[in-house]
């Protein structure tokens, strides 16, 4: 979809803080300019990658384009942006190596289900909302950049996900995911800001296959 674009001369962008989102995969075809995952940005911090988008925008002009931003704030391994952490608990008091791996974070939180199960899941949930304003306050200063440039009132923005967290809200582990069919792995955000349309809830079945057809009919 991003070489189609391209080839009807919109300028792409795409930067992601996952390692697993490399050249090497192939994912980075068709986006003019690619902020790969190998980049040693804070993973779980959008805001770290605002500032190269806004160089790419300013040499974009007054070009159409589309700019996706991979982001990996409300995922594991889990750990708060400086900004908000201690929001919700004491960061001292975090029942997990917040600066570890996902691996050494798994086996902790497995331990701590053990031993302490109250304390380790509300430390876990505490965590995860705290990633979740750190990706809220992200936006708010992606909206901002935007209209600092001239660009809100003219540009489609869409939030979404590839999936969500149960964090042991039905018996299943408190780490990682894909272990259930449950709504809250399988639900996820789909927003939709297009500064020319009337604000609306869609109550049919959607996806995120129908992200790209939609974006295509808005751009004519």
């Amino acid at each position: 979809w991003s070489q189609a674009l391209q080839e009807a001369g919109i300028q792409t962008y795409l930067g992601s803080s996952s390692a697993f989102v490399v050249p090497s995969t192939g994912i980075g075809d068709g986006f003019s300019e690619f902020e790969s995952g190998e980049k040693a940005w804070p993973i779980n911090n959008m805001e770290s990658m605002l500032p190269p988008l806004e160089t790419w925008l300013s040499n974009v002009g007054d070009q159409p384009f589309l700019a996706m931003l991979h982001v990996m704030n409300a995922h594991d391994p889990y750990f708060a942006p400086d900004a908000v952490a201690g929001t919700w608990i004491d960061p001292d008091g975090v029942p997990f190596p917040e600066n570890g791996s996902s691996e050494a974070q798994q086996d902790s939180i497995h331990q701590g289900m053990n031993t302490n199960p109250t304390d380790t899941r509300q430390g876990v949930i505490d965590v995860y909302d705290e990633e979740i304003l750190g990706l809220d306050q992200a936006m708010q200063k992606l909206t901002e950049m935007l209209e600092e440039h001239g660009l809100l009132d003219h540009t489609v923005i869409v939030l979404t996900a590839d999936h969500g967290e149960t964090l042991g809200d039905r018996g299943e582990p408190m780490f990682g995911h894909g272990n259930s069919l449950a709504h809250e792995q399988l639900r996820i955000p789909l927003l939709l800001q297009n500064p020319h349309l009337t604000p609306d809830v869609i109550s049919c079945v959607a996806s995120n296959m129908d992200t790209f057809p939609t974006l295509v009919r808005m751009m004519g």
